[in-house]
């Protein structure tokens, strides 16, 4: 028996596989072959096929006119748009929070240079056995990273502190 026929089940063969290793000692039954349902005639497939998409398109075009006439199913949606200082009340409070959003932003990615300059750091100290961009970076790492660090997790927290006072404590008033 050919492996073709077991996995096919032709030529009487039962549509059961015996693995040909060791570590199974049942037989795999396989799955009988998925039979689609075919709608196109064959002999006027092409008819049969622009029936079917004509018919397609009716249904379309019904469902688009039903939810067209349905009053009140689509209203207009306001975007929201970004706050300029003129359209809040607290104009000062507005600007402060964006100077520590985009110093937050900043100090993001000044976390994320001195992680690239950390490996940059380690690669040419494996590679070159030279200490001295490592040795650099170690120095840097108490006085300048470790601060930038700590201030974006600070102002994280402070900002998201912020932004849930607002609209908690906000609504009360």
């Amino acid at each position: 028996m050919s492996l073709n026929t077991a996995f096919t089940g032709r030529a009487g063969v039962s549509r059961v596989f015996t693995p040909f290793n060791n570590f199974s000692s049942r037989p795999v039954r396989l799955p009988k072959p998925l039979k689609l349902p075919v709608k196109a005639n064959p002999d006027n497939g092409v008819d049969d096929l622009d029936r079917q998409l004509k018919e397609d398109m009716e249904r379309y075009k019904q469902r688009q006119s039903t939810v067209q006439t349905t009053p009140g199913r689509f209203q207009p949606v306001s975007i929201p748009t970004a706050r300029t200082a003129a359209d809040n009340a607290d104009a000062p409070n507005f600007a402060l929070k964006e100077a520590i959003d985009k110093f937050l932003i900043a100090d993001f990615f000044f976390v994320v240079f001195a992680l690239v300059s950390l490996g940059v750091s380690l690669a040419v100290n494996l590679a070159f056995e030279s200490s001295a961009l490592l040795d650099f970076w170690l120095v840097c790492w108490q006085w300048v990273f470790q601060p930038a660090i700590g201030l974006l997790m600070l102002g994280s927290i402070g900002s998201g502190v912020a932004a849930w006072a607002k609209d908690n404590l906000g609504k009360n008033k």
